[in-house]
């Protein structure tokens, strides 16, 4: 598990029955159409020793034009010394490419092997209760097919970890787990033994970033038995064994061995298997820091950053960010990038290093350091302004579910701005950033409702989303809302919540909202606009606590 300093469909079916005789071909089902469609794609991956003989034997799958991902524990038996995948009863000789053991992903260059490859979803867009198909080679028994739900979601070192109840076995490591529409969403990697659907797959994203994370191919080997002990116990933890990962990590803690280190000092942070230890945490920490350890030295910078059993030092914080970034950590790029476009205590304002550290990380697909550049370049913040470049960025990061990029696209299409002008595309966004609770998309949506920008004109709805956003404290709803209130506009006349609203305006500092809550208190009785400053009370010691 990481700390995060910044924090982020269903498939309806219609089905009609239709009269058949009884030689009627039998209606095609999901699972059916996503074997059909990437059964093509998923491959038998066996590491062989200098005899030939089989040591390990997984799955794979085919992401590019003779390149496959797998699991490296397929290829961390000792005494491994070459990989073949096997595809429609052939044999193709395999290389190894990229090796990221910290994530347990490895891909290989397969020359002529010919297999289509998959398309891929990241996991932001998610949801738990998906439907989720796993095809693979469980026993050695190649091309199964599997379903279930996608269980959870579970944030781990370097991104979300799929749980899900499709059944995997021993030689499913390595396949493919897909969506009701046959993307690619994870990679099939291991199950909980004494569990019951307790299985899990690695996301996408970490096979994107394989040539980033890449370690020689030697030192793979050379890792092969830790690793597999480190993993052991990683999987303890993901199913909440947590004294077996305690058991099993520690003493490799205690040997050196840096993630070891680095998963006992998140387990001191969480009270996960002992007591919650933050001293002990930043210990191991900085164990693991000291051999080069990314995420330790990424989780010592936010300690710093939000004084987490450490004085707060947002200089610190920096020093400390600077090791990951250096390694390319992109949370680690972001954060140092938005330190320096906030301009914090110890921190000054710049908007060159801003700038160049926002690319760094959006040049890896950081979602929000995307919204980070798009914001610069639509505010002129140490740039040329340039509204076609914000929206292109704000565009990647809507893409990917973040909800302040789609809030923003969708102000781009409603002002016109880097875009053609259109209230019907704005709306869109600002739906999709509203299903994720955003407050200025909400705001905004109460203004598209009320003015009838694009929609028909709404004043319940206008309300209705005006209110959303007033509870989440933005000032200019609260003014609208209690002037709805006021007026009676798509809610019932209500002088007591609409100056409770105004006072609350006022006090973010809306001028408006005061010239309008002078007139509406010379009509209320005293006892009334009391009972309003309480409800104003009592929501801002809520909201402030």
């Amino acid at each position: 598990m990481v700390f995060h300093k910044h924090k982020v469909i269903a498939f309806v079916g219609a089905f009609s029955m239709l009269a058949a005789s009884a030689w009627a071909t039998p209606p095609e089902t999901t699972a059916s159409r996503v074997f059909a469609a990437d059964s093509l794609s998923i491959v038998v991956v066996k590491s062989l020793d200098a005899n030939d003989h089989v040591l390990a034997l997984g799955s794979g799958v085919v992401i590019a034009n003779g390149l496959v991902v797998s699991n490296c524990h397929v290829f961390t038996e000792d005494g491994t010394e070459s990989a073949s995948v096997f595809y429609r009863n052939k044999r193709f000789p395999a290389k190894l490419r990229y090796a990221d053991p910290d994530h347990d992903l490895c891909s290989l260059a397969v020359p002529g092997l010919g297999a289509p490859p998959v398309k891929m979803r990241g996991t932001n867009a998610l949801e738990v209760g998906e439907d989720a198909y796993a095809i693979g080679a469980p026993e050695g028994f190649d091309l199964t097919l599997s379903s279930g739900i996608i269980s959870s979601l579970r944030q781990v070192p370097g991104g979300t970890i799929i749980q899900m109840t499709t059944p995997i076995s021993p030689g499913s490591s390595g396949g493919g787990l897909f969506d009701s529409e046959g993307r690619l969403i994870g990679i099939t990697s291991y199950y909980a033994a004494n569990g019951q659907q307790l299985n899990f797959a690695l996301p996408t994203e970490w096979i994107d970033a394989l040539p980033q994370r890449s370690k020689p191919s030697e030192k793979l080997a050379k890792q092969s038995k830790p690793t597999a002990d480190v993993e052991q116990g990683i999987r303890a933890w993901l199913s909440g064994d947590f004294a077996s990962a305690v058991a099993i990590l520690g003493p490799l803690a205690e040997q050196g061995d840096a993630r070891a280190q680095f998963q006992i000092g998140v387990m001191c942070s969480y009270g996960q298997g002992m007591p919650q230890d933050y001293a002990k945490a930043l210990y191991w920490y900085n164990l693991a820091a000291a051999q080069g350890h990314a995420q330790a030295q990424y989780n010592i910078g936010v300690m710093y950053d939000e004084g987490i059993g450490v004085p707060q030092d947002e200089a610190k914080a920096i020093e400390w960010y600077s090791k990951p970034a250096a390694q390319e950590l992109a949370n680690a790029q972001y954060n140092i990038g938005l330190a320096y476009l906030q301009g914090r205590p110890g921190i000054t304002l710049d908007y060159a290093k801003a700038f160049i550290w926002l690319s760094k990380a959006a040049a890896q697909g950081h979602a929000e350091a995307q919204q980070g550049l798009g914001s610069m370049y639509a505010g002129g913040l140490g740039v040329p302004r340039n509204d076609a470049l914000a929206v292109g960025w704000f565009r990647r990061a809507a893409a990917q579910g973040v909800a302040g990029a789609q809030a923003l696209l969708g102000l781009s299409y409603e002002s016109g701005e880097g875009v053609p002008q259109s209230y019907l595309k704005a709306l869109d966004w600002y739906n999709k950033a509203a299903a994720q609770g955003n407050a200025i998309a909400e705001t905004n949506l109460g203004s598209l409702y009320g003015a009838g920008h694009g929609v028909p004109q709404d004043d319940t709805k206008a309300a209705y989303w005006y209110g959303k956003a007033a509870e989440q404290g933005i000032v200019q709803a609260q003014r609208n809302l209690g002037a709805r209130y006021a007026a009676g506009g798509g809610v019932p006349q209500d002088f007591v919540l609409s100056t409770k609203w105004l006072i609350l305006a006022q006090a973010g500092g809306d001028g408006e909202s005061g010239k309008l809550l002078i007139k509406i208190e010379q009509l209320m009785p005293p006892a009334q606009v009391a009972e309003a400053q309480r409800l104003a009370q009592e929501w801002w010691s809520e909201h402030h606590k």
